[in-house]
């Protein structure tokens, strides 16, 4: 059998478009077709093609991707979904400009959570424990069963005057645990969950599986929508290292547990009571229903579920703009802290961490809201499953699509004209003694005077990947201090004071000249995502459109939703 890895581009036609090459994101793996319906569909809607691999013209020679010299004026971008990338496919893309990679050396430090485990135990005690509260205990077993019982005896002793205890005696106590699959045979028991309440219930399961591995995590007492169990999915892009840059998707993944939560958690408790693999959407959920003014649908979200789950958190007393505080600090804290780690990689592997823009990423983070409504990150999941899922009303593909849409417009994969930065002067010596100091280093103009820092590109081509956001929100860089206490809180490359310089001058500089940055940015009405016709180079959005690209759904109903939150 070939290895996944094995892969050599073929030769392949380009597709032309008004006398131009299209650029061309490039699929090695199998049946990507099948595993992400929706990513050829968004590729094409970008106005872009996509190449996958013939497997009959696999390299059995070759350990990694080989990039022909006629593909590096139309290859752009490099989408696989697979567990690891070799390291000579990481040395290949940083060598190849300007082909980016949707996954970051050394990701799995996040998403293994093993490994994340022990890099938190690390940070815990490098930075102390109340840095690092919001990520539930979790163990191996056998092998950290001294650990496990230590801190199980910790957290009954914390406990044990809570009111709580006299209705739940196990209350605050209990971890879930599952069996991981040691070889292909046992693969089938490794997914079932299981509640233990106390430490003989560990001994007993660990004395049924002798020879197995018995994963161990923290349980986390619930808020409850509705007497259901839910959790929330972050989609989080990480779109530079160094500078480090952080966006989250607006929209959340809401998951609610398929059978009503016990008034007692026990061992033997359906695990559809607590876990997410067989779940309800949040506009089949009847205390939801009716709050949704549009349902979703393949070309729709509809209404904000994450702001009617939230309404609904509020008529319970929660503080909701805390919670979401706390979900944003997790997000920034956990991916400062393998921010060095991931240097390292990418030094180990390429040779310098100059190419780290080269490496971009989609993550999934998995929230759920304890009893007194503090957001837990559960897991970190690469390269999240778009696949849309269709429930009995409806579908969440519109969702899932403007997720991929979006990602890969804030990556500019498609290669606009707003990056092309070229800047005309007349006396450029006159200017560069006038008008270019340190303090004016954003000024685009001055880039061809002498000694002008790097950096002043560096924000502009920020500030041009920060018009595409679309409902990508800016988490890092931070204009607060909050985050000063991880070591490189604030990038290097970045400071406090530049990011200052950025919102206050050089967007208002790249606004003024938005007009000529975009003369030619269409030609076609799907230039305009399909909702806004092609004026002069310029998208004229149709009525409920709006964005450079009229792919923002104006939300009509969003008033009304509000209104709602008095009627629970």
């Amino acid at each position: 059998m070939i290895s996944k890895h094995f892969l050599l581009i073929s030769c392949y036609e380009i597709a032309f478009v008004s006398g131009k090459t299209r650029n061309v994101v490039f699929l090695p793996d199998e049946n990507v077709a099948l595993k992400n319906p929706l990513l050829l569909s968004v590729i094409e809607s970008l106005g872009l093609q996509y190449l996958m691999l013939n497997q009959s013209q696999m390299s059995r020679s070759t350990s990694h991707w080989i990039f022909k010299s006629e593909h590096f004026k139309t290859l752009r971008f490099v989408w696989t979904e697979t567990d690891s990338v070799h390291p000579n496919s990481y040395r290949t893309i940083s060598k190849t400009s300007p082909i980016q990679l949707n996954q970051i050396p050394g990701f799995d430090v996040l998403t293994n959570d093993d490994k994340f485990a022990h890099h938190l135990k690390r940070m815990r005690r490098h930075y102390g424990e109340a840095r690092f509260r919001y990520v539930p205990h979790y163990f191996l077993l056998p092998r950290d069963i001294k650990h496990y019982t230590a801190t199980h005896t910790k957290i009954k002793k914390l406990v044990q005057y809570d009111e709580k205890l006299t209705s739940d005696p196990h209350s605050y106590q209990r971890f879930i645990a599952r069996m991981l699959a040691v070889n292909v045979s046992e693969a089938p028991k490794a997914h079932s969950n299981r509640i233990l309440s106390n430490l003989t219930e560990v001994k007993q399961l660990l004395a049924q599986h002798e020879n197995g591995i018995v994963e161990v995590r923290q349980y986390i007492e619930p808020f409850l929508l509705a007497g259901h169990k839910f959790n929330f999915g972050v989609y989080v892009a990480v779109l530079s290292i160094s500078p480090l840059r952080i966006y989250s998707y607006r929209s959340r993944l809401i998951k609610i547990a398929y059978k009503k939560y016990p008034k007692v958690m026990q061992s033997k408790t359906t695990p559809l009571a607590y876990t997410f693999d067989t779940y309800i959407a949040p506009w089949e959920f009847p205390p939801l229903m009716k709050h949704f003014v549009e349902f979703p649908s393949p070309n729709s979200e509809g209404s904000d579920a994450w702001e009617i789950v939230k309404n609904y958190m509020r008529s319970y007393g929660l503080d909701v703009n805390q919670m979401e505080e706390e979900v944003t600090d997790a997000i920034v804290t956990t991916v400062l802290s393998v921010r060095k780690h991931w240097e390292k990689e990418i030094q180990n592997i390429v040779g310098d961490t100059s190419h780290s823009n080269k490496f971009v990423q989609l993550f999934k983070f998995d929230f759920e809201i304890d009893d007194i409504g503090r957001p837990w990150l559960i897991q970190v999941h690469s390269v999240p499953n778009l696949k849309p899922v269709q429930s009995v009303l409806s579908t969440d593909e519109a969702f899932r699509k403007d997720i991929l849409l979006d990602f890969l417009k804030l990556v500019n994969v498609a290669g606009h004209p707003d990056t092309i930065h070229g800047a005309s002067k007349g006396n450029v010596g006159h200017y560069c003694a006038e008008m270019c100091g340190e303090k004016h280093f954003w000024d685009r103009k001055c880039w061809e005077c002498p000694n002008v820092p790097k950096k002043s590109e560096a924000l502009f081509n920020f500030s041009q990947e920060y018009t595409r956001r679309g409902k990508f929100d800016l988490l890092f860089p931070s204009l607060e201090k909050k985050y000063d206490w991880i070591e490189s809180g604030m990038s290097y490359d970045v400071t406090r004071n530049d990011f200052r310089l950025l919102f206050d001058a050089s967007i208002v500089l790249t606004n003024s000249n938005e007009g000529s940055l975009s003369s030619t940015f269409c030609t076609y009405r799907s230039h305009c995502s399909g909702h806004g016709d092609c004026v002069n180079g310029k998208c004229v959005c149709d009525e409920g459109y709006e964005g450079r690209t009229c792919y923002i759904l104006k939300d009509f109903g969003m008033e009304r939703m509000r209104i709602a939150e008095k009627s629970f």
